[in-house]
């Protein structure tokens, strides 16, 4: 275990130079002033584009996540309300309203905490344990991206071939003035440029950036469109604001989605808040608290997973998880779907007593 928090040290000091060189260098690109701007090179708009996406190693984001249908049908969204606490490559989310995460991956693990209600209105814990993952590995769903590339694999793409973007001119997007970049994708380059291929870029197409090198060279938009020309996806980003010397965030990032025919649906983020940027993040964001009698099944190792149950308050005895704490009782904050529960028993058991009591009442009206 020594060997894995030794590793974990070096990977961590290697991370803070990296991330200190891309703000050094997004930096300096931005002292350059207006003058410069004016005589940027397609290459200088995708050096700055790629600097942007790598500057922003820590922060807080509260935010609201909606997704819809074709239609935007809000009533059927899937909605979320949540803040996110990075520090790379460390990040927790935290359920609007709670005060600790449910959800976190550091030094080395990732740990999610489930709460579900069951019929009796009682609450099961469970806990999954993994190694630990990168932020948005799967899909885009923590905003620590806003206002630049949601997917790494386009920025590597773009990094990978940087010479061979296309300068297209200057056009107005979503309020704000940006320069137009955009690469031809083969086939076989397809999932490298656009890492999710729909049916409209089947075949590839063009990927296209619209690029603001007056707001650190944000992106308040990016496209995939198909061999035919017609827009498959669509990254959209509006309301610029400075959260920290030279970094510029969105107060709302949107993802739309089309076929042949139109539109399919879309996934919004509305970032309420975005504070602590590029600052240190306590230590204690990252630790989960579970309740005694929490099941436990940690898969650390790979082929199999050990499950146990949390006998006792306190650090867990397992090695490797002393970021995992164990309470007497759950926070009144987890206790919050059985208190809906129990409401709807209680109205039902109400209900059921006064019809008995209506009841009771005729027959002895009848029995009089």
């Amino acid at each position: 275990m020594d060997r894995i928090r030794l590793l974990y040290g070096s990977r961590t000091i290697l991370w803070g130079l990296y991330l200190s060189a891309a703000v050094l260098c997004l930096a300096s690109m931005l002292r350059a002033g207006e003058d410069k701007e004016k005589s940027l090179s397609a290459i200088d708009l995708v050096d700055g584009a790629v600097a942007r996406s790598e500057a922003v190693f820590s922060g807080r984001i509260e935010f609201q996540h909606i997704v819809t249908d074709a239609e935007q049908n809000v009533k059927a969204a899937f909605t979320k309300n949540e803040v996110v606490y990075f520090s790379a490559p460390s990040w927790a989310v935290v359920r609007r309203g709670d005060k600790a995460p449910d959800e976190i991956s550091h030094r080395g693990k990732h740990v999610v905490h489930h709460a579900t209600p069951q019929e009796t209105g009682e609450i099961r814990h469970t806990a999954d344990v993994e190694m630990e993952q990168r932020v948005n590995s799967l899909y885009p769903r923590l905003p620590v991206f806003a206002g630049s590339f949601w997917e790494r694999s386009t920025r590597d793409f773009v990094r990978a071939n940087r010479n061979k973007g296309v300068y297209k001119g200057r056009v107005e997007v979503n309020g704000v003035a940006t320069r137009i970049l955009e690469w031809a994708v083969s086939d076989a380059n397809k999932y490298k440029a656009f890492d999710f291929v729909a049916e409209v870029t089947e075949h590839g197409g063009t990927l296209r950036l619209y690029i603001a090198p007056q707001l650190g060279f944000v992106l308040p938009r990016i496209e995939h469109l198909g061999t035919s020309g017609r827009v498959a996806v669509r990254y959209d980003s509006f309301d610029f604001y400075e959260v920290a010397p030279g970094i510029f965030f969105p107060k709302r990032s949107r993802w739309s989605s089309y076929n042949r025919t139109g539109s399919t649906g879309f996934s919004e983020f509305k970032l309420l808040k975005v504070d602590k940027v590029n600052e240190p993040i306590a230590d204690d964001i990252f630790k989960v608290y579970l309740p005694v009698g929490t099941i436990v099944a940690d898969g650390r190792a790979g082929n199999s997973s050990h499950i146990f149950r949390i006998a006792a308050a306190g650090t867990l005895p397992v090695d490797g998880l002393d970021d995992v704490v164990a309470v007497g009782s759950p926070p009144s904050d987890w206790m919050r779907p059985s208190v809906s529960l129990a409401l709807i028993v209680g109205a039902v058991v109400g209900l059921v007593a006064a019809a008995a009591l209506v009841l009771f009442r005729r027959w002895r009206r009848l029995k009089g």
